[in-house]
């Protein structure tokens, strides 16, 4: 998608089609392929209706499983027990909330709270090594 028209662009092909020296199609020629008359008539309808020429936000995209009302929940549960792995965070939101999401999307709604996701250093990790861990914790 390219990027918006510029504001100051804007505000002066709805100056020059409201001055009624120009009709719309002689101001699109103006803009020099920046614009077509269905822009310009959307940007003088934005202009009546809004008072602002500013580039709407685009509404593509999914809606984000954990809301803003999720994010309280998440919140919440790294509170109550702040050991939880990410994966165990995702089985419990599902738990409370009854939406089941990816350890992925549970990572982003961490950032989001900028909360960080450390081991617990007096955790026996698993994997290469945990034997040597546990050797060495014996000896």
């Amino acid at each position: 998608m390219p990027a918006p028209i510029a504001v100051e662009l804007r505000k002066v092909a709805c100056r020059l089609a409201l001055c009624g020296k120009f009709t719309q199609d002689e101001v699109v020629d103006l803009l020099e392929g920046y614009g077509s008359t269905a822009s310009l008539r959307r940007w003088l309808k934005q202009m009546r209706e809004e008072g602002s020429l500013e580039p709407k936000r685009s509404k593509t995209g999914r809606a984000p499983l954990i809301d803003e009302e999720g994010l309280v929940v998440m919140r919440g549960l790294v509170e109550e027990e702040p050991d939880r792995t990410i994966a165990e965070l995702a089985a419990v939101y599902e738990q409370r909330s009854g939406v089941k999401v990816s350890t992925s999307t549970v990572s982003r709604a961490l950032a989001i709270l900028g909360l960080t996701r450390k081991k617990n250093s007096s955790r026996v990790r698993t994997g290469r090594g945990a034997h040597r861990e546990i050797e060495r914790d014996l000896r």
